[in-house]
This record gives structure tokens, C-alpha cells and sequence, in this order.
């Protein structure tokens, strides 16, 4: 068993939720919203919660499909993260489900924003964001024929910290994750527990100063992310780097190799970016497309 206890930084006394049990059969109340998009709805853990699904155009009752599971960041909601990861596109053409979910609010009291509950930044939160997503897939796979053996997390800024808490807490149901411009908190960090090796794709910007890339008080820098996965995964210490010169800016490729069961660390990481989701006309690659490369290429059990 792949147990890590890393240290670093200052554990909260709100701790992340443990492995979420097997979910119960809760019903859900799903809607057409868009082409080929459903809203649904459900209650979990007395909150009423919404999740979109996107169905490929292309998939048929008998096929077997994917899952791609996308989470907005602070404050932010699932419709905008639809525009403008623009995920849609990508899986009509490669095949797989899509998943949406909406994040929480906070109370009031503590500003009332959208969020994921991370630990950290978001330790005064009491949402059971794990036994959502798991419920969530329960749901999917119930009413749709899904390849339980590749469902993947990703997302941007705190949906990104909240991909690295799948990791850790829900390693035997995601095979892999990608993060941008998110990073793990102290609680994810020192808490983490996996049953696996987990292939891991972080992408950030030197210029992101909402999550640093050399961490703070509440995040772990991407360096010692990275650190962590690779020792995790049993990989090489040191990275491959590659390099894309532009005309006024890089682009990183740090890859993490000889992981156990081939689950690779990569690393993405841009001289100018700041604390955005890049394309490739303003960052001169595409996270969308970077992402479904390397999930893609991973189930439970390591590289396909």
C-alpha cells in the first residue's frame, strides 16, 4: 500500500474527511440544458447539489466510455469553467463523458463563495465535496455505460487543489488527475494516503501570484508537489526537462520517468503565465488538450 506522510507547513485542525464509504442510491433529477448536456440534481449530505453532464455526439447505448470529471475554482461556477476549458469539443471527438460539478457555498458568515473543501484556505468548511464527486460517479455509472477503470479528475485554482484531494482520498476510483494553477494544501499534503501510484499533470505560470508557484502559508510550492508524486510513484528524482522557446517567454517540460506501473509526473510550466487556463494563442499550448493527452493514457492499473 502507497501510504505518504510528507511534512511541511502547518496541518489545520479541520481535516480532510476520510475515504468516502460506498455512496447510498440517492436519486437525481436531470434535465436537458444544451446540446447533448444534462443539469442534474440531488441532495447529499442535506444540500441540494448540481452537476452538468456532457454525452460525446458520437456514443452510442453499447459503448463503453471514459470519464472526465472538471471542477471550476473559488468562486467561481461550473457554466463559466464549460466556456472556457471548452472540454465539449474535445470529447465529441475523442469520446468520453464529461462531468461539470457545481461547487458549494461557503456561509455568509465566511464570504458565502463557491468553493471546494481543500482544507487550507477553505478549513472552515464543513461540505462533504468528496462524498459528492463519489456520488456523483455512482450516479454516472448507474445510468450510463461507463469504463469504471479510467475516470479522471481535473480543474483550475482551488477545482485543481481539489483534483490532488481525489488523488489522495479516492485513488482506488480516479486514474489519474491534472491540475492548473492549483496546488495541494497543507492538510491534502500531510494527510494524503493512496492506494496506488497516481499519474499527476500539474501546469502553472511563474507569474500566478494567487497560487505562487513557490507556495505559502497554506499551499505547498509546485516543487515539492511534484517531489511528492514522484516519490509517491517511485519515479526518478530528477526530472527529463524539455524547452519551448517563444519570442519572449518559455515553456517547461519537466517529465518525472521509470514510475512504478509507468503512472508519470509531469510538469508544465510557463515563463509569463499567470493565474489563467492557457491556450494555445495566449500561451502558446492548450491545457484542455494537454490534459486529455495525459489522463487519457492511464487506468487503475497504470499506462494503457
Amino acid at each position: 500500500m502507497f501510504l505518504v506522510s510528507c511534512g511541511g507547513g502547518g496541518s489545520s485542525n479541520n481535516a480532510l474527511p476520510e475515504n468516502p464509504p460506498s455512496p447510498p442510491n440517492i436519486s437525481e433529477n436531470c434535465e436537458d440544458y444544451d446540446d447533448n448536456v444534462k443539469r442534474c440534481r440531488f441532495t447529499w449530505d442535506n444540500i441540494s447539489r448540481t452537476y452538468y453532464i456532457k454525452i460525446p455526439i458520437q456514443a452510442s447505448e453499447n459503448d463503453i466510455l471514459p470519464l472526465l470529471i472538471s471542477m471550476h475554482g473559488y468562486g467561481g461556477n461550473a457554466l463559466s469553467h464549460i466556456n472556457y476549458t471548452n472540454f465539449k469539443n474535445i470529447a465529441d471527438r475523442e469520446g468520453f463523458y464529461l462531468i461539470y460539478p457545481q461547487g458549494a457555498n461557503l456561509p455568509s458568515y465566511l464570504g458565502g463563495s463557491t468553493h471546494w473543501n481543500v482544507g487550507g484556505f477553505t478549513s472552515k468548511s464543513t461540505i462533504d465535496d468528496l462524498g459528492f464527486i463519489n456520488q456523483i460517479i455512482e450516479n454516472v455509472s448507474l445510468n450510463y455505460n461507463l469504463d469504471k477503470d479510467r475516470i479522471y479528475a481535473t480543474g483550475m485554482s482551488n477545482g485543481g487543489y481539489m483534483s490532488y484531494a481525489l488523488a489522495c482520498n479516492m485513488s482506488d476510483k480516479i486514474a489519474a488527475i491534472a491540475s492548473v494553477t492549483g496546488s495541494m494544501t497543507n492538510d491534502t499534503y500531510n494527510e494524503c494516503a493512496t492506494t496506488r501510484p497516481v499519474p499527476v499533470l500539474q501546469i502553472h505560470g511563474l507569474r500566478d501570484v494567487i497560487v505562487p508557484y513557490i507556495g505559502n502559508e497554506g499551499s505547498k510550492s509546485i516543487s515539492d508537489v511534484m517531489e511528492f508524486w514522484a516519490q509517491n510513484n517511485s519515479c526518478d528524482t530528477e526530472p527529463l526537462r524539455a524547452v519551448t522557446d517563444y519570442e519572449d517567454f518559455a515553456v517547461y517540460y519537466d517529465y518525472y520517468q521509470n514510475c512504478l506501473n509507468m503512472a508519470d509526473v509531469e510538469l508544465i510550466l510557463s515563463s509569463k503565465m499567470g493565474h489563467t487556463w492557457p491556450w494555445v494563442n495566449n500561451e502558446g499550448f492548450s491545457a484542455s488538450e494537454d490534459i486529455w493527452r495525459f489522463v487519457s493514457q492511464f487506468n487503475l492499473f497504470g499506462k494503457i
